[in-house]
C-alpha cells in the first residue's frame, strides 16, 4: 500500500538511543518555587528532567533526597 500526500510532508525521525547504567549521578538539583517546578541534572543523561511541577509541586511539599530519588527510580522504572 502506497500513501500519498497531496504536498511534500516534512516527517521527523528520532532515532532511539538507551544506556544502560547501575546508577545515575544527580549534579544539580534545582527548586524553582515561584514557577512551581523541580528540576534535576543528572550527568549521564546530559539533560535537565523536571521531576514535578505545578499542582504536583505543591502536594510534595517539601521534598528530599529520598523523595528525588524515589521519583528518578519510578520514571525510569515506567520506561522499559
Amino acid at each position: 500500500m502506497i500513501i500519498r500526500f497531496e504536498q511534500p510532508t516534512e516527517i521527523i525521525l528520532v532515532r532511539q538511543e538507551s544506556l544502560s547504567l547501575q546508577s545515575l549521578t544527580v549534579e544539580r538539583i534545582v527548586d524553582l518555587p515561584l514557577e512551581k517546578t523541580l528540576i534535576v541534572h543528572i550527568s549521564e543523561l546530559g539533560q535537565p528532567i523536571v521531576l514535578w511541577e505545578g499542582e504536583e509541586y505543591d502536594r510534595i511539599g517539601d521534598w528530599t533526597k529520598e523523595l528525588i530519588t524515589n521519583k528518578i527510580i519510578a520514571l525510569y522504572s515506567e520506561i522499559k
